[in-house]
């Protein structure tokens, strides 16, 4: 949530924690939809934050989480019987795969 203590609102700061982060992305956002047009709010704003808020965490998953849960399979093992890189004969664990390669 962001709701941090005021005390850390008031300074410059890194994230350190979700709440942090949580309201830093808010702060971004409050700026964009009250401070950053002569237009007031209205749905094709907040919906534009939606799509952009979307559209970043889908970016963070392709770029950072997906590579990351990647290292974690070759390091750990499949958990799936079939997966579609087996299928497409791309697998990542030579040790599980199905594909016959």
């Amino acid at each position: 949530m962001p709701y941090i203590p005021q005390k850390r609102r008031d300074t410059e700061h890194t994230p350190e924690t979700p709440g942090d982060l949580h309201y830093d992305v808010s702060q971004l956002v409050d700026k964009y939809l009250y401070h950053g047009s002569e237009v007031p709010p209205n749905y094709q704003r907040f919906n534009d934050v939606m799509g952009v808020l979307a559209c970043a965490q889908a970016e963070i998953y392709r770029r950072l989480v997906a590579p990351y849960e990647d290292e974690k399979l070759l390091e750990n093992g499949e958990v799936y019987s079939v997966s579609q890189a087996d299928e497409l004969g791309q697998c990542l664990d030579p040790t599980t795969c199905r594909c016959g390669q």
